[in-house]
Protein backbone atom coordinates (compact mmCIF):
# COMPACT_ATOMS: atom_id res chain seq x y z
CA UNK A 1 0.00 0.00 0.00
CA UNK A 2 1.31 3.45 -0.89
CA UNK A 3 0.66 6.08 1.77
CA UNK A 4 1.04 9.79 0.99
CA UNK A 5 3.65 12.11 2.55
CA UNK A 6 1.44 12.45 5.65
CA UNK A 7 1.30 8.67 6.05
CA UNK A 8 -2.33 8.51 4.90
CA UNK A 9 -4.30 6.78 2.17
CA UNK A 10 -7.84 7.74 1.03
CA UNK A 11 -10.51 5.15 1.79
CA UNK A 12 -13.69 5.15 -0.28
CA UNK A 13 -16.50 3.46 1.65
CA UNK A 14 -19.20 1.58 -0.26
CA UNK A 15 -22.36 -0.23 0.84
CA UNK A 16 -21.71 -3.86 -0.06
CA UNK A 17 -25.39 -4.57 -0.75
CA UNK A 18 -26.28 -1.89 -3.29
CA UNK A 19 -22.94 -0.31 -4.25
CA UNK A 20 -23.81 3.16 -2.94
CA UNK A 21 -20.79 5.28 -2.06
CA UNK A 22 -21.23 6.25 1.58
CA UNK A 23 -18.22 8.38 2.45
CA UNK A 24 -14.55 9.16 1.93
CA UNK A 25 -12.19 8.93 4.87
CA UNK A 26 -8.46 8.63 5.51
CA UNK A 27 -6.49 5.76 6.99
CA UNK A 28 -2.98 5.51 8.33
CA UNK A 29 -1.17 2.20 8.89
CA UNK A 30 -2.58 1.82 12.40
CA UNK A 31 -6.18 2.49 11.28
CA UNK A 32 -5.79 -0.06 8.49
CA UNK A 33 -4.35 -2.64 10.89
CA UNK A 34 -7.16 -2.06 13.43
CA UNK A 35 -9.80 -2.34 10.68
CA UNK A 36 -8.38 -5.65 9.47
CA UNK A 37 -7.89 -7.03 12.98
CA UNK A 38 -11.28 -5.98 14.37
CA UNK A 39 -13.49 -6.25 11.30
CA UNK A 40 -14.96 -2.76 11.80
CA UNK A 41 -13.87 0.45 10.05
CA UNK A 42 -11.34 2.60 11.84
CA UNK A 43 -10.04 5.85 10.32
CA UNK A 44 -7.59 8.67 10.95
CA UNK A 45 -9.19 12.04 11.69
CA UNK A 46 -7.11 14.75 10.06
CA UNK A 47 -8.87 17.49 12.06
CA UNK A 48 -8.67 15.79 15.47
CA UNK A 49 -5.29 14.15 14.71
CA UNK A 50 -6.35 10.81 16.18
CA UNK A 51 -7.82 7.43 15.26
CA UNK A 52 -11.57 7.04 15.36
CA UNK A 53 -13.68 3.95 15.00
CA UNK A 54 -16.71 4.70 12.86
CA UNK A 55 -19.72 4.69 15.16
CA UNK A 56 -17.78 5.07 18.41
CA UNK A 57 -20.12 7.84 19.54
CA UNK A 58 -23.09 7.56 17.16
CA UNK A 59 -23.43 3.78 17.06
CA UNK A 60 -23.45 3.97 13.23
CA UNK A 61 -20.85 1.28 12.64
CA UNK A 62 -19.32 -0.10 9.47
CA UNK A 63 -18.67 -3.84 9.49
CA UNK A 64 -15.98 -4.71 6.95
CA UNK A 65 -17.13 -7.09 4.21
CA UNK A 66 -14.28 -6.62 1.74
CA UNK A 67 -11.17 -4.51 1.39
CA UNK A 68 -9.73 -3.73 -2.04
CA UNK A 69 -7.08 -1.37 -3.32
CA UNK A 70 -6.73 0.27 -6.69
CA UNK A 71 -4.17 -0.65 -9.34
CA UNK A 72 -1.71 1.98 -8.09
CA UNK A 73 -2.15 0.78 -4.50
CA UNK A 74 -2.74 4.36 -3.32
CA UNK A 75 -6.50 4.23 -2.65
CA UNK A 76 -8.59 1.78 -0.64
CA UNK A 77 -12.16 0.66 -1.21
CA UNK A 78 -13.96 -0.64 1.85
CA UNK A 79 -17.16 -2.55 1.22
CA UNK A 80 -19.12 -2.42 4.43
CA UNK A 81 -22.34 -3.35 6.13
CA UNK A 82 -23.51 0.09 7.26
CA UNK A 83 -25.54 0.41 10.45
CA UNK A 84 -27.35 3.76 10.53
CA UNK A 85 -26.12 6.79 8.63
CA UNK A 86 -22.57 7.10 7.37
CA UNK A 87 -22.55 10.91 7.29
CA UNK A 88 -21.83 12.95 10.41
CA UNK A 89 -24.93 14.98 9.50
CA UNK A 90 -27.08 11.88 9.99
CA UNK A 91 -27.62 11.12 6.31
CA UNK A 92 -27.09 7.65 4.88
CA UNK A 93 -24.33 8.96 2.59
CA UNK A 94 -22.01 11.95 2.72
CA UNK A 95 -22.55 12.38 -1.03
CA UNK A 96 -25.53 14.25 -2.42
CA UNK A 97 -26.59 14.66 -6.06
CA UNK A 98 -24.85 17.40 -8.04
CA UNK A 99 -26.87 20.08 -9.79
CA UNK A 100 -29.44 18.48 -12.06
CA UNK A 101 -27.96 20.14 -15.17
CA UNK A 102 -24.61 18.43 -14.59
CA UNK A 103 -22.68 21.71 -14.14
CA UNK A 104 -20.61 22.06 -11.02
CA UNK A 105 -18.70 25.21 -10.02
CA UNK A 106 -15.29 24.53 -8.58
CA UNK A 107 -13.19 27.06 -6.66
CA UNK A 108 -9.61 26.25 -7.57
CA UNK A 109 -8.11 28.06 -4.54
CA UNK A 110 -5.17 29.45 -6.45
CA UNK A 111 -4.11 26.22 -8.08
CA UNK A 112 -3.21 25.96 -11.72
CA UNK A 113 -6.37 24.03 -12.52
CA UNK A 114 -9.52 25.47 -14.01
CA UNK A 115 -8.80 28.38 -16.32
CA UNK A 116 -5.05 27.85 -16.01
CA UNK A 117 -4.11 31.20 -14.61
CA UNK A 118 -3.28 30.72 -10.90
CA UNK A 119 -5.31 33.74 -9.75
CA UNK A 120 -7.71 31.69 -7.65
CA UNK A 121 -10.87 32.53 -9.52
CA UNK A 122 -13.58 29.94 -9.98
CA UNK A 123 -13.49 27.43 -12.79
CA UNK A 124 -16.42 25.57 -14.28
CA UNK A 125 -16.43 21.82 -14.69
CA UNK A 126 -19.08 19.81 -16.49
CA UNK A 127 -19.98 16.47 -14.95
CA UNK A 128 -21.76 13.85 -17.03
CA UNK A 129 -23.86 11.30 -15.20
CA UNK A 130 -24.79 8.04 -16.91
CA UNK A 131 -28.46 7.44 -17.60
CA UNK A 132 -28.76 4.56 -15.12
CA UNK A 133 -26.65 6.25 -12.43
CA UNK A 134 -23.99 3.55 -12.10
CA UNK A 135 -21.54 4.99 -14.62
CA UNK A 136 -21.64 2.13 -17.10
CA UNK A 137 -24.86 2.85 -19.07
CA UNK A 138 -26.10 -0.74 -19.15
CA UNK A 139 -27.46 -1.17 -15.63
CA UNK A 140 -25.21 -4.00 -14.44
CA UNK A 141 -22.80 -1.78 -12.50
CA UNK A 142 -19.59 -3.02 -14.06
CA UNK A 143 -18.49 -1.38 -17.36
CA UNK A 144 -18.06 -4.49 -19.52
CA UNK A 145 -21.54 -6.02 -19.38
CA UNK A 146 -20.66 -9.27 -17.60
CA UNK A 147 -22.29 -8.27 -14.30
CA UNK A 148 -19.11 -8.93 -12.29
CA UNK A 149 -18.79 -5.55 -10.62
CA UNK A 150 -15.91 -6.49 -8.31
CA UNK A 151 -13.57 -7.83 -10.98
CA UNK A 152 -12.85 -11.19 -9.38
CA UNK A 153 -14.64 -13.23 -12.04
CA UNK A 154 -17.25 -14.73 -9.72
CA UNK A 155 -20.31 -12.70 -10.75
CA UNK A 156 -22.05 -9.65 -9.33
CA UNK A 157 -21.97 -8.99 -5.61
CA UNK A 158 -19.85 -12.01 -4.71
CA UNK A 159 -17.02 -10.69 -2.60
CA UNK A 160 -14.54 -12.53 -0.43
CA UNK A 161 -13.37 -10.63 2.65
CA UNK A 162 -10.46 -13.07 2.87
CA UNK A 163 -9.30 -12.32 -0.68
CA UNK A 164 -6.85 -9.56 0.17
CA UNK A 165 -5.25 -9.37 -3.26
CA UNK A 166 -8.48 -9.06 -5.28
CA UNK A 167 -7.77 -12.02 -7.55
CA UNK A 168 -10.77 -14.10 -6.45
CA UNK A 169 -8.89 -16.68 -4.37
CA UNK A 170 -7.77 -16.92 -0.74
CA UNK A 171 -5.08 -14.74 0.80
CA UNK A 172 -1.59 -15.88 0.00
CA UNK A 173 -2.66 -18.21 -2.80
CA UNK A 174 -1.89 -17.54 -6.39
CA UNK A 175 -4.58 -18.38 -8.89
CA UNK A 176 -2.42 -17.20 -11.75
CA UNK A 177 -4.69 -14.22 -12.43
CA UNK A 178 -2.91 -10.89 -12.61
Amino acid sequence: MRFNADGLVPAVVQDHRNGDILMLAWMNREALAKTLAGGYACYWSRSRRRLWRKGETSGNTQKLVALLWDCDQDTLLLRVEQKGGACHLGRRSCFVPAESDGAVDVDNNGSETGDGDDNGDAASVTVTVAADGDGDNDGDGDNDGDGDNDGDGDGPGNVNVNDNDGDGDSPGSNSGRQ
